[in-house]
């Protein structure tokens, strides 16, 4: 009869007794914990996502400056008569290409002119490159990058300096990195 009153007294003590009231008793969270819990998650949720969404937006806002200001370079470039192209009558450069925008002020497959034209651009404050081709052929790079605004500026400091010769042109890398 004992053990009847015992398994009796267990039982009324559970059915009578919460969910929270075993959490509890054996060292777990409570409803209200994981409530409160819940909710810090879902604030947090929401803050990661409004940055991302943030984020995003002046990612998009960039991108259209950056497509209004190339298309103000580019129809300045053609007001100078520089133009711009994708081709290379060489065919494709040896080396891959940092910069979308590469300002080019000569081809050439002597060395020693290469070296002098180089060196002119240097000492007029330039960072030359040359990009090479098959067979000796090697492009003079005046300025690279990947705003035409910047290519633009140079293309007008090389004319101010002498050593941007007219019929230069502007090399746009189609291919991503």
């Amino acid at each position: 009869m004992k053990k009847v009153i015992r398994i009796l007294l267990i039982f009324s003590i559970l059915c009578i007794s919460s969910c929270d009231f075993l959490r509890k008793v054996a060292g777990r969270p409570t409803e209200s914990d994981l409530k409160a819990k819940a909710e810090r998650i879902e604030c947090r949720r929401q803050e990661v996502q409004d940055s991302i969404s943030a984020a995003l937006e002046a990612l998009r806002a960039k991108e259209v400056q950056d497509s209004l200001e190339t298309v103000a370079a580019a129809g300045s470039l053609d007001s100078l008569g520089v133009k711009l192209s994708s081709v290379f009558r060489f065919g494709e450069p040896l080396e891959g290409l940092e910069y979308k925008y590469n300002l080019i002020i000569g081809v050439f497959r002597t060395r020693s002119i290469v070296d002098s034209k180089c060196r002119a651009a240097s000492d007029s404050g330039f960072q030359p490159f040359l990009i090479p081709f098959e067979g000796g052929v090697n492009a003079l790079c005046l300025c690279g990058s990947d705003s035409l605004g910047v290519v633009l500026d140079a293309f007008l400091a090389g004319r101010k300096a002498n050593v941007c010769p007219s019929d230069a042109w502007v090399y746009v890398r189609q291919k991503d990195r």
